[in-house]
């Protein structure tokens, strides 16, 4: 062990604790044989999750001795995939500046994989940019000067005749094309086309009874959208059925009708439905539209024992930390478990619904890579997947992927690290290397043993239940 980490020298300082609450991961090398494994360690960390800074402390002493070259091999290769995908991630801003830096980055590791030919993408793009830029600008200055020609011919005369125009339009305008309008407005609607007669009665700006017709329009497509809804019922489109009433709100007896319906196709649906196959239950805000209302939560089915369903929610529905805090923390302790249970579960089932969800017990499982404690056994109604269940349900990279809501991307789901497909990180309940990590599934699949820090707000959460179908 190194025990004179900087040789007595005056400058000493303990600069893993200073810099420790501003990095992701920080620690001195004390031996020669460290160096390796906890530069590759620095390197996955930095670049897991959301990117941030890692510092490697290495003492004078350790920078002395001697390493066999073949050992640098991995971490070399390491450094320039890091340079190689932070110089694809800034292909993707599509302006000259992230180009520019693309190509500074791609110069860098000219001889690794396709830097050369990602280097020349880089300039051509640039071209077309220029180009493109200068291809307006041109277009811009001929229509300046087209605008300054027409502006010097124009000629205005002042005569009876022109006055007798001016007074002709003024009636046109304000008499005769509104009554036309009007007239057709109101044929619009005799022939059933009740939304265009909208927008025409629009159109004309309180002319008439514009407005009292426009009332008429939208009643007459609330019947429409009524007697179209119990059409579908009829035909056996219950869920389609359910959403159209809904949509009606206080229409006639609306509210009655989409309860009816959706507690037939919630009994429906649920006793068909099978392991993969996918289920909607309860409501939450998705489309970051409030004015439209809260959409169907879509779920997919993991397991089935009997009459119980455990499901987790196809998307990330929303974006919370892990802890608000950043203390040693388990699910036990967290914030999120308390959110998801109050919260949550009140903003996104009726009571009809919450009396079919099972109070489950969820199991304390620990990291088999390192000896943190996972706490006590909980039980609990909603909570999110362990590391062995994630394992479980999601063998693959591929099946972990995970797209998040828009609303849950507003509230900070971050979904930029897979390179345009839109996927996003989500929570398991499983510790991380530490007490104030806890591990995570990233956008493209693979999961992050080490963990994302409890208080880091970029992960989605997928909520997960178990359903009894036989309390229909």
């Amino acid at each position: 062990q190194s025990q004179k980490i900087r040789q007595e020298s005056f400058q000493e300082i303990d600069i893993i604790s200073m810099v420790k609450p501003i990095t992701k991961y920080a620690v001195t090398i004390l031996k020669k044989e460290q160096i390796i494994p906890e530069l590759q360690k620095a390197i996955q960390i930095a670049r897991e999750g959301r990117p941030g800074p890692v510092v490697v402390d290495l003492p004078v002493d350790i920078q002395g001795q001697d390493i066999e070259e073949t050992a640098l091999v991995p971490a070399n290769e390491a450094e320039k995939n890091s340079v190689y995908k932070a110089g694809l991630e800034k292909m993707q801003g599509n302006n000259i500046s992230d180009y520019e830096e693309a190509i500074e980055l791609f110069s860098k590791i000219s001889e690794w994989n396709d830097a050369t030919d990602k280097i020349a993408e880089c300039k051509r793009k640039i071209e077309e940019i220029k180009d493109k830029a200068e291809k307006e600008r041109i277009e811009k200055e001929k229509l300046a000067v087209a605008r300054k020609k027409k502006t010097r011919k124009t000629i205005l005369i002042v005569s009876p005749f022109v006055l007798a125009v001016i007074i002709f339009s003024i009636v046109l305008t304000t008499v005769i094309i509104p009554n036309n309008q009007y007239e057709s407005a109101i044929e619009l609607y005799n022939n059933g086309n009740y939304e265009e007669a909208v927008t025409a009665f629009q159109s004309l700006n309180g002319y008439k009874d514009s407005a009292k017709q426009i009332e008429k329009c939208n009643n007459a497509i609330k019947e429409d959208a009524y007697k179209n809804a119990l059409l579908l019922y009829e035909n056996g489109n219950i869920f389609e059925a359910y959403k159209s009433m809904l949509g009606l709100g206080e229409y006639k007896d609306c509210k009655e009708k989409a309860s009816e319906f959706y507690k037939q196709y919630l009994s429906e649906q649920l006793n068909g439905a099978h392991i993969g196959s996918n289920i909607f239950f309860g409501t939450y805000e998705q489309d970051n539209d409030i004015s439209n209302g809260k959409e169907s939560i879509e779920w997919t089915v993991l397991a089935k024992d009997g009459n119980k369903l455990l499901i987790i929610s196809k998307q990330g529905l929303d974006c919370q930390r892990y802890n608000e805090t950043k203390d040693d923390v388990t699910w036990s302790s967290c914030t999120l478990r308390t959110w998801l249970n109050s919260t949550f579960v009140n903003a996104a089932f009726n009571n009809d619904e919450k009396g079919i969800i099972q109070i489950t017990k969820v199991s304390a499982d620990k990291n088999p890579n390192f000896n943190t404690s996972a706490g006590n056994d909980t039980n609990d109604k909603v909570f999110i997947l362990s590391l062995s269940e994630v394992y479980k349900y999601f063998p693959s990279e591929e099946s972990r992927r995970c797209e998040p809501t828009d609303y849950a991307v507003v509230q900070g789901a971050y979904n930029k690290f897979d390179y345009g497909y839109g996927n996003c990180l989500w929570w398991t309940r499983t510790p991380g290397e530490t007490p104030v990590r806890i591990v995570s599934v990233s956008s493209n699949g693979d999961i992050g043993m080490y963990g994302s820090w409890t208080t880091q707000l970029d992960p989605a959460v997928r909520p997960a239940i178990w359903i009894d179908i036989s309390n229909l």
